[in-house]
């Protein structure tokens, strides 16, 4: 009884995420265990809703690094990775303003996009968007604060009526993500199981093919 317990714990362990969690911050640079969710939505079809939220902000969106805007926003969230993503032409920011304070931010790129978590990078069509990166301070979590962000970035680009579908990834034990996700209207479209062991890597999924383990790559059936 004590061992069929334990394997059952930690099947509830694995389950929830918990244990690949412990996992990839106890090994980061030889052991690695991640599920991928990619979800698509459709912009050509169907109504976004109005952004609903418990309290009132304004959202803004910033293109460039020399906008005051943008400054603002480094000083708060000081990440190179940011500073370097604004520069490039087909990325844009999306910033949660209440009461003058930046309180949460999103990111939107129309051209490939490095997934660090897997180490692959996702390549895009010229009509496809993968909106990425998004955060909310603490306290202003629970507040829809995500949610208005998701729906200002699909209205933007539906608007401009150049764009077809919107892709966002989530890993698989951000079950809050998932939830909010399938909430705005999005659908699973597959699952990408990423495995790093010491010099070694692996990927699978229902339309992946293995390619090699070393230049962490691979190829995708169209």
């Amino acid at each position: 009884m004590p061992l069929i317990r334990k394997v059952f714990d930690a099947w509830k362990l694995y389950r929830f995420g918990l244990f690949r969690i412990t996992l990839n911050k106890l090994f980061p640079d030889i052991l690695a265990v991640q599920t991928f969710i990619l979800f698509r939505y459709d912009l050509k079809k169907g109504n976004i809703p109005i952004r609903q939220t418990n309290e009132s902000f304004i959202i803004k969106k910033i293109h460039s690094p020399h906008e005051k805007l943008f400054k603002q926003f480094h000083k708060k969230f000081p990440a190179k990775e940011f500073v370097n993503r604004i520069r490039q032409p087909k990325e844009t920011a999306y910033l949660a303003i209440k009461k003058g304070e930046i309180v949460a931010y999103a990111w939107v790129t129309e051209k490939e996009l490095f997934i660090n978590e897997i180490n692959h990078t996702y390549a895009l069509n010229k009509d496809e968007i993968f909106l990425h990166s998004c955060f909310v301070c603490k306290e202003n979590r629970g507040k829809g604060v995500h949610l208005a962000l998701l729906y200002e970035r699909l209205r933007d680009y539906r608007e401009k009526d150049l764009f077809r579908r919107a892709y966002v990834g989530v890993l698989s034990f951000n079950r809050g993500s998932i939830k909010g996700v399938k909430k705005a209207g999005f659908k699973e479209m597959k699952k990408i199981r990423y495995l790093k062991w010491l010099n070694k890597e692996k990927w699978w999924g229902d339309d992946i093919i293995i390619k090699n383990t070393k230049s962490g790559r691979f190829k995708t059936i169209n």
